[in-house]
């Protein structure tokens, strides 16, 4: 079997193309990248929390993460703040840009993807694919 047949292998090449498609949507928009969206989602979805937690739930380093939070703050999308009592742990938050850039990329990915994947699949089958979608995450989730 070629590597290209592989589902595992197209699985990962089309992810790899959709987060191109969205890297470009976000730099063209919003002058960052979709790793930084990602940054301001998690901090939007899980409210004021710290680095470590956000590199967790994206499954990135720590150093990678604060290379992108520290972009996000320069820009003036994120803000810091220090923990009463540990000067050591700070918090993450948005700033009023970065609630606004945040849900303007969301709206325009979310168009986006709607608009690709309606150019490629029927409602049915989408709705079949995230069915199928759902029962393989399910099993990788356990």
């Amino acid at each position: 079997m070629k590597l290209n047949d592989s589902l595992l292998y197209q699985i990962h090449a089309l992810s790899c193309r959709v987060e191109a498609v969205l890297d470009d949507l976000c730099v063209a928009d919003g002058k960052v990248g979709y790793a930084e969206y990602k940054v301001l989602v998690a901090v939007e979805e899980g409210g004021q929390t710290t680095y470590g937690t956000i590199a967790k739930w994206l499954g990135l380093s720590a150093p990678t993460l604060s290379y992108l939070g520290q972009r996000l703050v320069g820009k003036g999308y994120l803000r810091l703040q220090t923990v009463e009592g540990d000067r050591r742990t700070r918090r993450v938050c948005l700033t009023t840009s970065g609630k606004q850039l945040h849900q303007r990329l969301t709206v325009l990915i979310e168009q986006q993807v709607e608009i690709k994947f309606a150019a490629a699949l029927n409602p049915h089958q989408a709705k079949q694919l995230g069915t199928l979608m759902r029962a393989v995450e399910s099993e990788f989730s356990s």
